[in-house]
């Protein structure tokens, strides 16, 4: 605990920027929420992917923090936020995420807001906003949602096959942080030079707390198998259901999806909009934090 919080602040000290961390207590799915705070205006809340942890934006919060009081919470089972059981506990995962970010929200009193999410964090955005559709004024999805294709890359796949991924994870683990950034380099950036030695420490020191990667785990053995991500999980109709503005960011090497398919989504929608970023992956702002950080500003202020 005390080593991901070293980290996390080194790392946000880095790129100038003073974070504060906080906890918040909900009453569901999980009891103890752990979030980041910085910056100063109105609030905005930035969504982590997967297997990541809210310091994951630290790149992305300098371009903000001057105009926004971001929020930058772990969602259930990631860095500090209780640990949570996808696979046993056998939640509608809309249902979950959707919970879950209404529970947070209300625990400051915030009535409506913006939104920047990543990945799975994409997921859990979109079906707050389908749910409670008054409560969210805009969206910007920077690397492609989960649930949007059910083709992703196949390591995921094997993660999700129980037994399978427990040998994966053994092996995953023993290699430690050159593991991390193995998985990072197939996966999720275009180029791991990019990133700071105090980033990796940081990842590390999130994915060995305790249940932290068994959460992980568990999220895959819901809602993804062999063959992909499950149907029942697809974002399709709640984003055809959006009338919000919504500006998808992608990167040209974001293994997760294709540019063609996002176009194809956003075309379905009353308001969406796609930015492509060359030269980067499926965390586009860790390539790219300039241009990433100019996007979700531009995104942001059409509507503000």
């Amino acid at each position: 605990m005390d080593a991901y919080l070293d980290t996390s602040r080194q790392l946000f000290r880095s790129v100038g920027l003073t974070v504060e961390t906080h906890f918040q207590i909900l009453e569901a799915p999980v009891r103890q929420v752990h979030y980041y705070e910085t910056g100063r205006g109105i609030p905005l809340l930035l969504l982590h992917g997967g297997g990541g942890n809210a310091a994951d934006w630290y790149s992305l919060a300098p371009y903000l923090a001057d105009r926004y009081r971001l929020l930058l919470v772990n969602r259930p089972g990631c860095g500090l936020t209780d640990f949570f059981d996808y696979q046993h506990s056998q939640v509608n995962l809309f249902e979950h995420a959707a919970t879950f970010v209404r529970d947070f929200l209300d625990s400051f009193g915030i009535e409506t807001i913006a939104m920047v999410a990543n990945s799975m964090g994409g997921l859990f955005a979109v079906s707050f906003a389908a749910a409670y559709p008054h409560r969210v004024h805009q969206l910007v999805l920077i690397g492609h949602p989960a649930g949007g294709t059910r083709t992703i890359p196949f390591l995921p796949r094997l993660l999700a096959l129980r037994g399978m991924n427990r040998v994966l994870l053994y092996f995953i683990r023993k290699s430690g942080i050159k593991g991390t950034k193995d998985f990072y380099q197939k996966l999720l950036v275009v180029d791991i030079a990019r990133l700071p030695e105090i980033y990796w420490e940081n990842t590390w020191n999130a994915q060995t707390i305790p249940g932290s990667w068994e959460s992980f785990l568990s999220l895959l053995e819901h809602c993804v198998g062999l063959n992909g991500f499950q149907k029942r999980y697809l974002i399709h109709r709640f984003l055809q259901r959006l009338s919000q503005p919504v500006t998808f960011i992608v990167g040209d090497n974001d293994r997760w999806d294709t540019i063609e398919n996002t176009r194809n989504l956003a075309a379905g929608m009353a308001n969406a909009t796609v930015k492509i970023v060359e030269d980067a992956g499926h965390l586009p702002w860790l390539d790219q934090p300039a241009q990433c950080g100019q996007l979700v500003l531009e995104a942001l202020q059409k509507v503000n």
